[in-house]
């Protein structure tokens, strides 16, 4: 019987530990989600309407600008997730990474984050076969926002040989578009777990890609960014691919806690 009751002691001595342990984990993120900065309110919002498609995005400028100095602009183009009008949840996935405060003094650049509108996508594509995807006329939100970046950079002290492109999913689709349709005009790109069309490869010379794809994506097809990396290696592109065993789609997190993530893309 003492046994048994010394072990039972023990048990809810355990159990309180574990309660103590999981309230002060609890805590801890309360606390770091208090502290850590609102993408709503640093991030100014605007509107681009064009042809009767409106163009909801976000936009941060550098922590400090020096006079006379040019500085890099990173564009984010977010999955089917966030699709709307609210202007507010493309920001959920990138807007604090960018607002961490060692990153901006590290790496002062301007960030866009447009919103495709409802009943659009990044990238205007069929399904031939069974899985192939074929992209055919540019998409009214991707025109749009490749023309709204030509109006900031006029607007703002943007290094037009500094524009670099980050998708995840449906916006990595639309990375892979984007810098077909315009060779050489982005300095570096970051696809996420996209849709590809390895065709468009040998457009990609002049275009530095760092592509990523979970090894177990249940939703687009890792064979989608291997076959692409392949065509661009084949065609001499300059490419780096990297695929995270045991992950399923939502990869994008991994991918933010690359140490030499924003060193590679500022390097290029």
């Amino acid at each position: 019987m003492h046994i048994l009751r010394g072990i039972g002691r023990l048990l809810r001595r355990v159990r309180v530990a574990l309660l103590a342990l999981v309230l002060a984990s609890l805590l801890a993120i309360m606390i770091i989600r208090l502290l850590a900065p609102d993408p709503d309110r640093y991030f100014s919002a605007h509107r681009m309407i064009d042809g009767g498609v409106t163009l909801q995005y976000r936009f941060l400028t550098p922590l400090h600008m020096e006079s006379r100095q040019k500085y890099p602009l990173v564009v984010f183009l977010h999955g089917s997730g966030e699709i709307g009008m609210d202007n507010r949840r493309p920001l959920a996935k990138i807007g604090g990474y960018f607002l961490h405060l060692q990153h901006r003094r590290a790496y002062p650049c301007f960030v866009l984050v447009p919103q495709c509108p409802p009943d659009y996508v990044w990238a205007e594509n069929n399904l031939a076969g069974e899985r192939r995807y074929v992209f055919e006329a540019e998409s009214e939100p991707l025109r749009m926002t490749h023309a709204l970046i030509l109006a900031l950079e006029k607007q703002y002290p943007i290094d037009p040989a500094r524009i670099y492109l980050v998708g995840f999913s449906m916006g990595a689709s639309g990375v892979w578009e984007m810098i077909a349709r315009h060779p050489g005009y982005y300095a570096a790109a970051i696809p996420v777990a996209g849709f590809s069309s390895p065709w468009t490869a040998p457009r990609l010379r002049h275009t530095p890609v760092w592509a990523f794809h979970g090894a177990w994506d249940n939703r687009v097809p890792v064979s989608e960014s291997r076959e692409m990396a392949a065509a661009m290696r084949k065609a001499g592109c300059p490419v780096r691919y990297t695929e995270y065993r045991f992950t399923f789609h939502t990869c994008l997190g991994k991918v933010l806690r690359e140490n030499d993530l924003l060193s590679w893309m500022f390097s290029q």
